[in-house]
C-alpha cells in the first residue's frame, strides 16, 4: 500500500513539473533525521508527501501541508523501536535566482505521533525551520 501511494504521488508531481503558471504543487519527499542526543534515538530515514498552495499578494509565497513517516526507529538503549508520524503546516518564502531556480526559507508548526513512547519521547507539538534551493 505504501509503495502504491508513494508511486502515485511521484507520478502526480511529474505531471506538474513543467515551468508553467500553477497554483499548487504535490511533492514526495525523502530524507534523514539526526535526533538530539537527549532523545536516545538512532538516526532515521523519513519519507512523506507535501501539498503546497501558492499565495499571491502576501509576504509568503506558499503555504504547505505535509506528512512525514519514520519506520522502525531504534532506541539507543535496549532493543525496542518505534514509528513516527509527523503532520505539519509551513509558510515558505522564495528568493528567485533565475526563472527556474530559487532559494527558499520555511517556518512551520506540527504534531508528532510516537507509536512506542519511551525515554521522554512522547506525542507532542513541534516547530520547524529550514531552507534550500
Amino acid at each position: 500500500m505504501k509503495k502504491t501511494v508513494f508511486s502515485l504521488a511521484a507520478l502526480a508531481s511529474l505531471a506538474f513539473a513543467a515551468p508553467t503558471a500553477y497554483n499548487y504543487e504535490v511533492t514526495p519527499t525523502i530524507g534523514g533525521v539526526q535526533p538530539e542526543g537527549n532523545l536516545d534515538l538512532k538516526e532515521q530515514l523519513t519519507y512523506g508527501l507535501r501539498f503546497g498552495i501558492n499565495l499571491d499578494n502576501t509576504i509568503f509565497d506558499q503555504f504547505e501541508l505535509g506528512y512525514d513517516r519514520s519506520d522502525n526507529v531504534d532506541y539507543k538503549i535496549g532493543h525496542d523501536s518505534t514509528h513516527f508520524n509527523r503532520y505539519y503546516g509551513n509558510l515558505v518564502k522564495e528568493y528567485k535566482m533565475s526563472p527556474e531556480m530559487a532559494l527558499y526559507a520555511l517556518v512551520g508548526i506540527g504534531y508528532e505521533d510516537v507509536k512506542n513512547e519511551q525515554f521522554e519521547n512522547r506525542d507532542s507539538m513541534f516547530a520547524q525551520y529550514g531552507g534550500g534551493v
